[in-house]
């Protein structure tokens, strides 16, 4: 195997996304707001929440025909926010900058460990929810005080 390939396919596994046991799926997105532009922001990402809802996970993969936690969030970012994002987990989790559990607000980026060496990453919604590209369920919104991500809460981190 070249060099380049193995460096790549290690980096993958190093940076992808968890396979989660989650419970099952959530309501959809929050809709009471404070401001216009929390509206504004609640309308967009249900939007794209709405065209990718479903989509199959698929390690690797960027498509409706597949897609993984980090490229979910990069399309979300691109399609709602006009934001780039890193490709990969690993790249999302060292740009931006960290804030703290109390000051998370719809929009931030919402990282879990999984096992060492391998996160997981979502957008969070307000109330307890962000939406992600789960192993088990697909692209879904799920809660941080469900049990299994509470535990494996890392960070916040915004972008924005």
């Amino acid at each position: 195997m070249k060099p380049l390939l193995l460096i790549s396919v290690v980096s993958v596994l190093f940076t992808g996304c968890a396979t989660q046991h989650d419970s099952p799926a959530v309501s959809p997105l929050p809709s009471s707001t404070d401001n216009v532009s929390d509206q504004a922001l609640t309308h967009t990402l249900n939007q794209v929440f709405n065209q990718w809802q479903g989509t199959p996970y698929r390690w690797g993969g960027t498509s409706r025909q597949g897609i993984d936690c980090s490229a979910y969030t990069q399309r979300v970012y691109q399609e709602a926010l006009a934001t780039p994002l890193p490709r990969t987990t690993h790249g999302q989790a060292k740009t931006g900058y960290a804030i703290d559990y109390q000051s998370a607000r719809q929009g931030d980026l919402v990282f879990f460990h999984i096992r060492p060496g391998l996160r997981h990453v979502g957008v969070y919604l307000g109330e307890q929810r962000f939406m992600h590209a789960s192993a088990s369920r697909g692209v879904t919104v799920s809660r941080i005080d469900n049990p299994y991500w509470q535990a494996r809460f890392w960070q916040f981190r915004r972008y924005f």
